[in-house]
């Protein structure tokens, strides 16, 4: 539960709630058989207590690998919406017009995964 602190750990518990995992190809790609192939790779988080979804764009295209010392790695919330249709909105196939190549497809993020997190100081 959220603003609990765990006494043995001192461990305070911000936010709890689902977290979903998506990448986009990029454009014109079908198919992805690497890193190489993905654009973007997004995180949505929705709190369990509130009426909110964040959409979040991690930087590397992957997570950090799990250490003791920690990684670091960059991103930033592109949307913030109490509406999860508008958060999907954002993530469907695209297509749009350039001068040099024309007609363009960006295909739609897929799901890669799903889970629960918690937010701790």
């Amino acid at each position: 539960m959220a603003n609990d602190r765990d006494q043995q750990n001192n461990v305070e518990v911000l936010e709890q709630g689902n977290i979903y995992f998506c990448y986009r190809p990029k454009v014109e790609e079908h198919s992805v058989e690497g890193l190489d192939d993905v654009q973007r790779f997004y995180m949505v988080l929705k709190p369990h207590e509130k009426a909110s979804y964040r959409l979040i764009v991690v930087g590397q295209k992957q997570l950090p690998e799990v250490s003791q010392h920690g990684q670091q790695t960059w991103g930033f919330v592109e949307s913030v919406s109490s509406d999860a249709k508008k958060i999907e909105q954002g993530l469907r196939e695209k297509t749009y017009q350039t001068k040099t190549r024309g007609k363009r497809e960006q295909p739609a993020a897929r799901s890669v995964g799903e889970g629960v997190y918690d937010l701790a100081r």
